[in-house]
C-alpha cells in the first residue's frame, strides 16, 4: 500500500492555446467579432442616408414594375406546376423585403449580368458596324481595343471602380469577409493565390476585385489587381469597367509587368482556373495544384507566394458535378480546352425567388489570408532556367511543395471555425488532405517526433525510411527499433536450465491465481513506479482521454 507521501498530484491535460496571428485563438475571434460589427453598422448607416436613396430610387422603381410584370408572367405556371407535379416556386413580394436587402440584390446581379452581357456587347458591336452613322466610331474603337490599348496587361488606369459604395452591397448580400492572419510588409511583392475557384469566383471579386471589404485599410501599401482570362479584355464596353476595377489580364506577360512597378505592387490568381470548377460540389474543397506557372512567376519577380482559401466559395452555388470518364464531363473537358474556359451546370436563386435561378445564394464567405511563403532565388535562377536546368526544376519543385504544405496548414487552422458543413477534408490534386504524402523526408520526420518520446525521436532521424511511409509508420516502426534485443555473443541456457525455468513461472503463476491478494513480480508497485504520473493519467476521465487523442491526431 502506498502512503500519502508516494502520492503525485495529478496532472491533468492541458491543451495548449493556439495563436493566430500573434494572439490567442479566443482574442483573435473576438476581435475579428467587434470588427465586422463596427463595419455592418457603418455600413447601415449609410445605407440609410438621403444620398443613398435618391441615387438608388430608379433602379428600385424598375425592379419594382419587373417584379409585378413576373408575379403575373409566372402566375399560370405556379399553378400548372403545383397542381400537376407538386412543385411550387417560392416567390417573394417586393413589398416583404427591406430597401437594403434589394440593394444587395441589385448589386449581385449587376455582377453575374457581366457574363452574359459578353455576348450581347459583341451583337451590339455588329449593329453599330453595320449601321452607316456608327460604323467608323465603331471601327475605330475596335482598333484601339485590339491593336492599341495595353492596359490591361499593365494595370496603368486608376482602379476608381473598384471603391464604389455598391460593391458594399455586394459584400453584405453573403456577407464576405475578409480574415487577416499576419501583416504584409509593403515594401516587397506578393502574388496571391485564391482557392477554390468556385463557380464564378464570387469571394474572389468581393473581396480582392473591390474594395467593399476594406482591402486597402486592411493591407495598406500593397496595389492589388485581381487576373482574369484575357479573352474578357476583347469584349466592347465590358473591358472599360473591368480595366476601370484594377482587374487584369492573367496572362505571363502581364504578371510580370505589374509586379516589376515596384515594392507594394501585388496580383491575384484564381489557380484552380477552369478545371476546378468543374469540381466546384457544395461542402467540397477539391483544389487543381498540378501545374507551377505561378511558382515560376513569384521567382521570376521576387514575390512572396500568399495563399488565400475562401472558406464557403462553393456552397454559394447548388453546382452539378460529373466524375471523370463521365460523358458529361467529356464533353465539358472537350469545350473547356477548346474555349479556355469551363461550362459548369449549377443552380442558384432568383431575383424575386427562391428556387432556381442565376444569383448566388446567400452564404457567408470567408477569405482567409495566410502567412506568405517567402520567396529567396539566386539572381542566376531566372527565366529559361527554371525550366532547363535540374537546380531550377528543383528551386520550383521546392516552393510548390512549401506552398502546397502553407495551404493546407491554413485549411487545418480554421476548418473547424468555416468550414462545419465540408462533406469531405481537403482534396489537392485528387488527393484527400489525410492522405497526402510531401515529398520532403525531413518535414516527415518532424512531423512523426512530435508525438513520441524523445529517445525513439534521436532513432527516427538515423533511420532510412521510404518516402512513401506516412507519419503512423514512422512511430510503428521507430516502436520497433526501440525494442530490447538480446546480444548473440550471450551464452544460450542449457535445454534443462530452460525446462526449470518454464517449470517454476508456471508455479507462480497459480499462487496468484489462487491468492489474489498476492502481488507477483511482474506487477509494479506504485512506490517503484519509475513514473507514477502516468498512473495517474490513465485515470484521467473520459473527456480528457478524447481531448489528447484528438491533439495527438
Amino acid at each position: 500500500m502506498s502512503t500519502s507521501k508516494n502520492k503525485v498530484p495529478r496532472q491533468r491535460f492541458v491543451k495548449p492555446v493556439k495563436k493566430i496571428g500573434g494572439l490567442d485563438e479566443g482574442v483573435f475571434y473576438s476581435q475579428l467579432e467587434q470588427e465586422w460589427k463596427q463595419q455592418d453598422t457603418r455600413h447601415k448607416k449609410e445605407n440609410e442616408s438621403v444620398l443613398s436613396n435618391l441615387i438608388w430610387l430608379p433602379l428600385l422603381i424598375g425592379v419594382r414594375l419587373v417584379s409585378f410584370w413576373l408575379s403575373i408572367l409566372f402566375a399560370p405556371l405556379n399553378w400548372f406546376l403545383k397542381f400537376a407535379f407538386g412543385v411550387k416556386i417560392d416567390t417573394v413580394s417586393f413589398w416583404e423585403v427591406s430597401l437594403s436587402r434589394r440593394k444587395e440584390t441589385a448589386a449581385v446581379a449587376f455582377f453575374v449580368s457581366l457574363i452574359p452581357l459578353c455576348g450581347v456587347s459583341y451583337i451590339i458591336a455588329f449593329f453599330f458596324v453595320v449601321f452607316p452613322l456608327t460604323t467608323l466610331p465603331m471601327l475605330a474603337y475596335l482598333f484601339y481595343i485590339f491593336m492599341w490599348d495595353n492596359s490591361h496587361e499593365t494595370g496603368k488606369r486608376y482602379p476608381f471602380v473598384r471603391y464604389w459604395s455598391i460593391w458594399k452591397y455586394y459584400a453584405d448580400y453573403f456577407p464576405c469577409r475578409l480574415v487577416k492572419t499576419c501583416d504584409l510588409d509593403p515594401k516587397d511583392k506578393y502574388l496571391f493565390c485564391y482557392h477554390p475557384h468556385g463557380i464564378i469566383s464570387v469571394g474572389a471579386f468581393g473581396n480582392f476585385g473591390t474594395d467593399g471589404t476594406g482591402f486597402s485599410k486592411k493591407f495598406p501599401g500593397i496595389d492589388l489587381r485581381l487576373l482574369t482570362l484575357n479573352l474578357n479584355f476583347y469584349c466592347p464596353w465590358l473591358r472599360e469597367i473591368l480595366i476601370h476595377m484594377g482587374i487584369c489580364s492573367a496572362n505571363k506577360r502581364s504578371c510580370n509587368q505589374i509586379l516589376q512597378k515596384g515594392p507594394g505592387s501585388a496580383i491575384m490568381l484564381v489557380v484552380g482556373g477552369a478545371a476546378e470548377s468543374l469540381d466546384a460540389a457544395p461542402g467540397t474543397y477539391r483544389l487543381t495544384l498540378n501545374r507551377q506557372g505561378f511558382v515560376r512567376v513569384a521567382i521570376d519577380n521576387d514575390a512572396h507566394l500568399v495563399p488565400v482559401l475562401g472558406f464557403g466559395e462553393t456552397d454559394v452555388f447548388d453546382a452539378h458535378t460529373f466524375p471523370p470518364g463521365s460523358l458529361v464531363r467529356t464533353v465539358q473537358d472537350y469545350f473547356k480546352k477548346k474555349l479556355g474556359f469551363a461550362m459548369p451546370l449549377f443552380s442558384g436563386r432568383g431575383m424575386f425567388n427562391y428556387s432556381f435561378g442565376m444569383l448566388p445564394h446567400r452564404r457567408p464567405i470567408y477569405a482567409v489570408v495566410g502567412p506568405p511563403v517567402k520567396i529567396r532565388a539566386p539572381p542566376h535562377l531566372k527565366g529559361s532556367k527554371l525550366y532547363t536546368t535540374d537546380e531550377g526544376r528543383a528551386l520550383v519543385d521546392k516552393y510548390h511543395r512549401e506552398y502546397i504544405q502553407a495551404l493546407t496548414s491554413l485549411y487545418d487552422q480554421f476548418k473547424n471555425k468555416w468550414a462545419l458543413n465540408r462533406s469531405e477534408s481537403l482534396m489537392v490534386n485528387g488527393q484527400l488532405h489525410s492522405q497526402l504524402e510531401f515529398d520532403h523526408l525531413q518535414n516527415q520526420i518532424n512531423d512523426a517526433s512530435k508525438h513520441i518520446p524523445p529517445a525513439i525521436a534521436v532513432n527516427t532521424k538515423t533511420t532510412a525510411i521510404p518516402m512513401t511511409f506516412t507519419a503512423k509508420d514512422l512511430i510503428d516502426m521507430s516502436k520497433n527499433e526501440t525494442e530490447t534485443k538480446i546480444p548473440a555473443d550471450l551464452p544460450k541456457k542449457k535445454p534443462e536450465e530452460k525446462e526449470m525455468t518454464e517449470v517454476v513461472a508456471a508455479q507462480k503463476s497459480k499462487s496468484v491465481l489462487s491468492d489474489p491478494h498476492q502481488t507477483s513480480e511482474s506487477e509494479v508497485s506504485p512506490s517503484s513506479n519509475p513514473n507514477p504520473i502516468l498512473e495517474d493519467v490513465e485515470n484521467e476521465d473520459k473527456f480528457d482521454d478524447a481531448v489528447a487523442e484528438m491533439e495527438l491526431e
